[in-house]
């Protein structure tokens, strides 16, 4: 089964930068096709080795509330339709150096969906590492809140006080630009989506982690993660036993194609 995520966020946060950053060369063996639901884009392999299919939506417009009621709209459509994501993430731009109260009553709505959600920080290398920090640390106190954080929208219910004591949407830095990779967490972003992809989808979301990142994006440690999690599939599937056997002659797992 094809493991599917949703990438949303205001116009200009970098949303098709992400996908075409993540796909690289590769780019143009997907298509970006439009969606069931308008003002969705579905990019999909065509190709056997990439088993992933990432949408991404049309943005919304800061201080234009017909726009944001349509974002509201449209992202809840899909999180509703047959072509549900898995997981979302929610792309900020690190460049407005600040938490929207927009963004964070979308992201409220999605885990009232009951979506898991994380945010990330986009364009990080047009702010400097004080600014970085301090919009991270509003982020994550933010989305920690129990109660409604604002009344943008003026029609989101408030969430149970249970959603949010002891938890906040996670934060990742990203950045297409190659200078500032060293301050990337592309690994504790991959790290986030495979422990929370269904149980069924983790294999094939591990297997298009090394296509993702040919050619440049060095990731300590990816191959601890996913085979980790790997195991916790096959010992949900067909017992410890199996699980053992990874690189012992049994069976052969390699995520990084090497």
């Amino acid at each position: 089964m094809k493991p599917n995520v949703l990438i949303c966020g205001k116009t200009g946060s970098g949303k098709s930068s992400l996908v075409n950053f993540l796909f690289k060369k590769d780019v143009a063996k997907f298509s970006h096709t439009t969606a069931e639901t308008r003002g969705i884009k579905l990019y999909e392999s065509k190709s056997a080795d990439i088993d992933i299919n990432l949408y991404d939506s049309e943005g919304y417009e800061t201080g234009d509330k017909e726009k944001q009621r349509h974002f509201q709209e449209l992202i809840l459509g899909f999180l509703g339709s047959p072509q549900r994501p898995d997981l979302v993430w929610y792309l900020v731009s690190a460049s407005g150096k600040r938490f929207e109260d927009a963004d964070k009553d979308y992201i409220r709505m999605i885990k009232t969906a009951g979506y898991s959600v994380c945010v990330l920080i986009s364009k990080i290398d047009e702010v400097s590492a004080d600014e970085l920090q301090k919009m991270r640390e509003s982020i994550i106190h933010d989305t920690r809140l129990s109660v409604p954080v604002s009344s943008v929208l003026g029609v989101l219910p408030a969430l149970p006080v249970s959603v949010f004591c002891g938890s906040y949407s996670p934060v990742f830095c990203v950045s297409n630009s190659k200078d500032v990779q060293e301050f990337c967490e592309w690994k504790e972003l991959i790290d986030w989506t495979l422990k929370n992809m269904p149980v069924e989808k983790k294999y094939s979301f591990s297997n298009a982690i090394p296509r993702w990142f040919v050619g440049g994006t060095a990731i300590a440690g990816l191959a601890a993660i996913t085979s980790a999690l790997v195991c916790d599939i096959l010992k949900s599937k067909f017992g410890t036993d199996a699980a053992n056997n990874i690189g012992s002659g049994g069976i052969t797992y390699n995520p990084l194609g090497l």
